[in-house]
């Protein structure tokens, strides 16, 4: 039997392999290969740096922050770090603060650097004018922002990073002189997170801080429609409907195509419907509660209090969420309006609230309802929880 010689053959495959892995080993010479260097850092250039720093527009609903004439706007100046006046306002409304800052780039900078360099500087400028505006929010009756910041460093620190979370709403460079325009806003909502039940301890107060007051739903336009003072608030209540009559029949007379005039008939209307809540269930579940404290003085804040009159006493209705009223989860506790329409078509309470006649305002500035109007609302909220949601509208 003849044996094969395999010995020559193995020599051989055993050298191909071990060409191959030193070829690796050392970088596959032949093949112009070998371990790739590690790319060079290059350096990002001044204004590369500066255009990361410059503030980005970021989708936003632009009508958050729109006004309307109706709007309820608190006006806030401040005196900034340069000792200038600001001045500022909120939109309780919408919810909206928005504030404005001019900056301007460093003199002897290349015109593509000055760009990014003088927004940036606006940019901080707005922050720093929101901040102010912000710290003048009433966060109730005898409270603003800024105090709570100084009583509590937490409070501070998550005001600050709110308003570093601010969105640019509008942005302008003028090449003419180097300036640039930048206009930045939040919602009142993100002011609220940042104090959370701070302010929710209920205040009972005396009787005595209560002043009864009559509140002429109508006051405010009454000149309006009756510009040669035929009707007087003093003639006849407002509780009245001859009162109403009375208005329809002049606003009858005046053109209809006038959108004053027409307003006017939403606001009628939006009386009507309050009064007849006091008389009759109504057509379909309701859908909110707005109190109406036209001309009482009420002030407006972010935690207002609602109380009741009990046997010569007042107690709180709303605005404690240690009983879930509003519960914690509800940022804005009120909404705000001027007349009965427009918190009416407010979104807190829309297409069908109660209207309850506030029939005092306390010391400081939070209205009172009767007790006969807090039983209707406390048999509401079984069902409905308005006050829990936090579905309410006050009516300066």
């Amino acid at each position: 039997m003849k044996i094969k010689h395999i010995y020559p053959y193995r020599i051989f495959i055993i050298s191909i392999i071990s060409v191959v892995f030193l070829l690796a080993l050392n970088g596959c010479f032949f093949f112009g290969g070998g371990v790739k260097e590690e790319p060079k850092k290059v350096e990002k250039t001044r204004e590369e740096k500066i255009a990361l720093t410059t503030p980005q527009k970021r989708p936003v609903d632009e009508s958050r922050f729109q006004q309307e004439k109706n709007d309820v706007i608190q006006e806030i100046n401040f005196t900034n770090a340069d000792g200038q006046l600001v001045k500022g306002s909120l939109n309780w409304s919408n919810g909206a603060i928005r504030a404005t800052g001019y900056g301007m780039a460093p003199q002897n900078v290349p015109p593509e650097s000055g760009k990014p360099l003088a927004i940036e500087a606006a940019y901080t400028v707005a922050l720093a004018n929101l901040l102010g505006i912000a710290k003048g929010v009433q966060i109730n009756a005898t409270t603003t922002v800024e105090n709570a910041m100084l009583k509590e460093q937490k409070i501070e620190k998550l005001i600050q990073g709110t308003i570093r979370g601010a969105i640019v709403l509008n942005e302008e460079f003028k090449k003419e002189d180097g300036t640039a325009i930048v206009e930045v806003g939040i919602v009142l909502e993100s002011v609220a997170e940042a104090i959370p039940g701070y302010f929710s301890a209920p205040r009972q107060l005396p009787p005595e801080s209560f002043q009864p007051r009559l509140f002429p739903a109508y006051l405010e336009t009454l000149n309006n429609i009756d510009p040669n003072h035929t009707i007087r608030p003093g003639d006849i209540p407002i509780s009245d409907p001859q009162y109403i009559d009375k208005v329809q029949t002049i606003l009858e007379k005046l053109e209809q195509t006038n959108e004053t005039v027409r307003k006017l008939q939403e606001e009628i209307k939006a009386i009507k419907e309050a009064q007849e809540d006091k008389e009759m269930p109504p057509v379909e579940p309701y859908t909110g509660i707005v109190v109406n404290a036209s001309g009482s003085g009420v002030k407006v804040g972010l935690y207002p209090k609602i109380y009741y009159s009990d046997g010569g006493a007042y107690k709180l209705l709303y605005g404690d969420e240690s009983v879930n009223r509003p519960s914690a989860q509800v940022d804005i506790w009120v909404g705000w309006a001027r007349t009965l329409s427009d918190a009416k078509n407010d979104s807190k309470v829309k297409d069908n609230p109660l209207f309850i006649q506030a029939i005092a305002v306390n010391e400081d500035g939070d209205p009172a309802i009767s007790a006969e109007d807090a039983e209707k609302i406390e048999s509401l909220e079984k069902e409905y929880h308005f006050l829990e949601q936090g579905k309410v509208v006050i009516v300066l």
